[in-house]
């Protein structure tokens, strides 16, 4: 790998922003709603540290492996959000789904200004 290549999946290693407001948002309610105990990796996303490659790739597993029900009435609440909703958001969100399975696919230079978190 050259030293370019390998400095871009460095820098692309820091999450976008957006992905870190879903996360933060998801930790929120995580806090005030309730949820399970292994929350570091939400952490580490909100904090927009520079992830490893196998968080990266748990990241996109999730996403490929999790379908949320995006009918259930908590879907998009903010006053009483669905337990899969704050799961969806301590990962990142829709930006962060996009995000990893680009970055997992090897495009270097995914643009962070064409996702946009709709919460």
């Amino acid at each position: 790998m050259s030293l370019l290549v390998a400095l871009a999946a460095q820098k692309n290693r820091i999450l976008p922003e957006p992905v870190s407001n879903a996360a933060k948002l998801g930790l929120e309610w995580h806090y005030k709603f309730g949820g399970g105990k292994n929350i570091g990796l939400a952490k580490a996303i909100a904090s927009r540290k520079a992830l490893t490659h196998e968080q990266i790739e748990a990241i996109a597993d999730f996403f490929e492996t999790f379908e949320p029900d995006r009918k259930d009435p908590g879907w998009m609440n903010h006053d009483n959000p669905s337990p899969d909703w704050i799961l969806w958001l301590l990962m990142g969100g829709d930006v962060a789904c996009l995000w990893s399975m680009h970055y997992r696919d090897g495009c270097l230079h995914p643009n962070p200004m064409a996702y946009n978190e709709p919460f």
